[in-house]
This record gives structure tokens, sequence and C-alpha cells, in this order.
């Protein structure tokens, strides 16, 4: 098995127990253990000097930033044109005087990039 590799800092000695994923400070005979490195660093903010422990707490403070894409820019302008009615052709009736009930007699309705108007 691989040896665990110790940091110290005046007068702290940090590491990393692979068994049970725990960081673990020693001082002055006392072990303490923190789940993760961001409650170590919250405790004992020294240990940021030491140049593993800094990499490893930037390498895993990047990897907890959310990424976002870029925001959707839409265009707010709204494109609108008239357009025939293909029930009535145009007319405005269906057989017989009776109003097509698509353009409701018109003949022609609005249509605009947003849907029908």
């Amino acid at each position: 098995m691989k040896s665990r590799k110790v940091h110290s800092y005046n007068g702290k000695q940090a590491y990393y127990a692979k068994f049970g994923r725990k960081w673990v400070v020693e001082q002055d005979g006392i072990d303490e253990e923190f789940v993760n490195i961001e409650a170590m660093i919250d405790k004992y903010p020294e240990l940021l000097n030491v140049t593993a422990i800094n990499l490893s707490f930037e390498k895993r403070k990047a990897a907890r930033e959310e990424v976002l894409p870029p925001p959707i820019v839409r265009h707010q302008e709204i494109h609108t044109k008239s357009v025939t009615c293909y029930y009535c052709s145009g007319s405005g009736e269906i057989v017989g005087g009776v109003p097509c009930p698509n353009c409701n007699g018109k003949g022609t309705y609005v249509v605009s990039d947003r849907g029908l108007g």
C-alpha cells in the first residue's frame, strides 16, 4: 500500500486518509478529522500556504463552479404580413355567400413571427 503524503506547516501535520476518505490534521498529538478539504480550510486557513493543499483546494473549487452557456439573444422585432385565406382563396365567401369561418369574410388574415395575429 502507498504511504500517505504528510504536509507540515507551523507544527500542524495534514494528510488525506484514503481509508474513510477524510482529511486529518494532527496538532500537539490531537487528531482532528474533516469530511472534506473545505471544512479543513475553514478551521485552518493557514494550511493554504502549503502548495499541494492549495492546488487541491483550487482544483476542487474550480470543479464545483457552475459553467453557464451564454444567454440566447432573441430579436424583439416582430415581423407581420397579410396573407390570403386558403379556404376561400381571398374572396371572403364560401359557397352561396356564406362568410369564410377562417378569415371571417375578410379574405386575408395577419401572420407574424409569433404566430397568427
